[in-house]
C-alpha cells in the first residue's frame, strides 16, 4: 500500500514538468567548429538548447553539481562562477543567485535544455534559429575556448612547418666531444 502511494505521488511530481511542443535536430554552424548536429526542444517556437552538449561543443569547462542533475563552472573568466541547478530551482550568474523559473528549462533524459536568454546572460552566446533550413548559428560576446584552441593549433602547425623548412645541419661545437671509455664519477 505504501508503495502505491509513493508511486502515485512520484508520478504527480514527474508530470509537473511541461512537455515540449516539438523536438528537432538542427545543423549547428560556427567557424571554429564547422558543422555539428544539435538536438533542440521547442516551447512556443522558442528553442531550448541542451546545456551540456553546447558547452561540450564549445569547450567551455563544466562539472556536475552535488545532486548530479545540474552543471557549474567558470566563464568567461575564473572569477565568474555560474551554476544551473534545476532540482533546487536555482541559477547563479556571475555570483548573483536567482531562482530558475520552471518555464525557462526542460529537464530531459540526458541533458538540461535551457532557454536562450540564459545562454546570453551567462555565457554571452546569442543563438539564431533558421526554421526553414533547420539550422542554428551563434555569435559570441566573449572569446570562446574553442576559438582559442583553434588559434593554438594553427600556431603550432605554423611553427612545425617553419621548423621543417629550416636546414637541419647541426650547430658547430665550441668544444669537441671527447668521451672517455671509463670515467668513474662525473
Amino acid at each position: 500500500m505504501l508503495l502505491t502511494v509513493f508511486l502515485v505521488f512520484s508520478s504527480k511530481t514527474a508530470e509537473a514538468q511541461q512537455e515540449p511542443d516539438g523536438e528537432a535536430m538542427l545543423t549547428f554552424s560556427y567557424p571554429s567548429l564547422g558543422q555539428a548536429y544539435l538536438n533542440v526542444v521547442f516551447f512556443d517556437d522558442v528553442p531550448y538548447l541542451p546545456l551540456g552538449e553546447v558547452l561540450s561543443l564549445l569547450y567551455i569547462g563544466n562539472d556536475k553539481t552535488e545532486n548530479g542533475k545540474g552543471l557549474q563552472g567558470f566563464f568567461p573568466s575564473k572569477n565568474d562562477k555560474w551554476i544551473v541547478d534545476p532540482i533546487l530551482g536555482l541559477i547563479t550568474i556571475k555570483g548573483n543567485r536567482e531562482t530558475l523559473p520552471a518555464d525557462k528549462f526542460y529537464l530531459g533524459n540526458m541533458d538540461i535544455f535551457l532557454h536562450p536568454d540564459y545562454y546570453a546572460r551567462i555565457f554571452g552566446l546569442k543563438f539564431v534559429v533558421n526554421f526553414n533550413a533547420l539550422s542554428l548559428s551563434l555569435t559570441a560576446e566573449y572569446q570562446l575556448p574553442l576559438d582559442e584552441r583553434q588559434k593554438r593549433e594553427a600556431m603550432r602547425k605554423k611553427m612545425q612547418q617553419s621548423a621543417a623548412n629550416k636546414d637541419q645541419t647541426e650547430a658547430p661545437l665550441i668544444y669537441g666531444r671527447d668521451r672517455k671509455f671509463f670515467a668513474p664519477g662525473m
